[in-house]
């Protein structure tokens, strides 16, 4: 992802110089009479929210339960996406484009803080590691994560910072997050008609197809402790190298 981010800003940068039509600012119209009752809407969405999975958790029903949670759990982290204003281009994009490593050094320490309790759920059989790992390393993963990394720096944003964007009612997101999902349909179909991931059962139990395999890191390193080690090494050597091009701009395309 973090090769296919450079790779689409210098595109990107390319598309600015050559291309001048649509770069022109629209004029601001005038502001909206209901601007000051903005905070009023959004609290009658909170309670609106509060109340429909209030209603499904006292509900006997266990699926209503577990769909309270998860609208909970969404409007949580999309609260907490928006105030923190946290998108993964901007992570991958800012450290290139202007040497700001802010949100990148946010994303190390999301990582680890995440790295080990995921960990704890994984080591107590809370998640089967097999059931959540697609069989596409290490192709799949470099052709898909070039090609998100791409598209997420032309659209100014990743599928959660489109998300969050979008409801702050820009538009453009909103067209990038229709073609996303239309562009994702589409290229699902592909997948199932060249059968680029009908899984297979090697004799280790681990299920591999045309672009990977599963790659669970305990199983292949004996363990957790070098799982641990070279995680955090790689996390520290990314944040040396974000520090470095803060104070320098060695990385930067400008």
């Amino acid at each position: 992802m973090l090769a296919g981010a450079f790779v689409g800003l210098k595109a990107l940068l390319w598309t600015m110089e050559h291309i001048s039509w649509g770069t022109a600012a629209p004029k601001r119209g005038p502001e909206s009479a209901l601007k000051p009752y903005y905070p009023l809407f959004g609290l009658v969405v909170l309670a609106a929210v509060l109340y429909w999975a209030g209603s499904w958790f006292t509900s006997e029903n266990t699926k209503l339960v577990n769909r309270a949670i998860i609208v909970l759990g969404g409007f949580a982290l999309g609260f907490v996406l928006h105030r923190s204003r946290f998108c993964f281009s901007r992570v991958f994009r800012e450290p290139f484009m202007t040497g700001e490593g802010t949100m990148t050094k946010a994303m190390i320490l999301a990582l680890a803080l995440g790295i080990p309790v995921g960990s704890l759920l994984l080591l107590h059989k809370t998640v089967d590691p097999y059931l959540a790992i697609p069989a596409s390393f290490w192709l799949g993963s470099v052709l898909g994560g070039v090609i998100f990394g791409i598209g997420m720096v032309f659209a100014g944003g990743c599928a959660s910072g489109s998300l969050w964007r979008m409801g702050e009612g820009h538009i453009k997101l909103m067209v990038a997050v229709f073609f996303f999902g239309w562009a994702g349909s589409v290229f699902n179909g592909i997948v199932k008609r060249w059968d680029l991931l009908t899984r297979e059962m090697t004799l280790d139990l681990v299920e591999v197809t045309k672009v990977g395999s599963q790659a669970y890191l305990p199983d292949m390193f004996g363990g957790w402790s070098w799982v641990y080690v070279l995680s955090f090494a790689i996390l520290g050597i990314w944040y040396l190298l974000v520090r470095y091009n803060e104070s320098t701009e060695k990385f930067t395309v400008f």
